[in-house]
């Protein structure tokens, strides 16, 4: 859970200093992100990207992105999306990290999978993986902001969980 909140913030980080250079990935999938050994996020194959203010040329039924990660608005109107569209497959991944499945027919709870979760998580993947770009994220500051409630959440529950039993004996006995 640490790993996969650490990539997905990684990944909106990168996402948002894209977005303030004008530039929409439209291809954000697992293959397009790298992880060096220091465990750093590195956002890769800009190809299908649109810059501001840029529109695709070619053919009116070519689709832009990749089969389960391209937001829904994008297989209609590549030219149309923003940065909301790249915020949709980061929650698709997210979800895939968490659960080891893509939520394709339909979206399990991921407390149903791994009881380590809570309905947080649902919450924030729901409004991740929204089909209405309205309902998503409006940015990736926002879902970072979101990803870093989820991961204080997460540090408070192991805190509780991993206490030390109440006794007279000192810690150091418990080695």
């Amino acid at each position: 859970i640490e790993e996969t909140l650490s990539y997905a913030q990684q990944v909106c980080a990168g996402l948002q200093a894209a977005f303030r250079a004008g530039v929409v990935h439209r291809d954000i999938k697992p293959y397009n992100i790298l992880i060096t050994d220091q465990n750093t996020v590195k956002i890769t194959d800009f190809c299908l990207s649109k810059l501001r203010g840029e529109t695709l040329r070619g053919p009116k039924n070519l689709m832009v992105g990749s089969p389960y990660y391209a937001a829904p608005e994008q297989e209609k109107d590549p030219n149309g999306v923003d940065a909301r569209a790249d915020l949709y497959p980061v929650g698709i991944m997210l979800y895939r990290m968490l659960t080891g499945e893509l939520p394709i027919d339909s979206v399990k709870q991921v407390g149903q999978i791994n009881p380590d979760l809570d309905s947080d998580w649902d919450t924030f993947l729901a409004k991740a993986m929204a089909k209405d770009k309205e309902a998503r994220f409006s940015n990736a500051k926002e879902m970072l902001e979101a990803l870093n409630r989820l991961q204080k959440g997460w540090e408070e529950k192991k805190d509780k969980v991993c206490q030390w039993p109440e006794s007279n004996q000192p810690k150091e006995n418990y080695l």
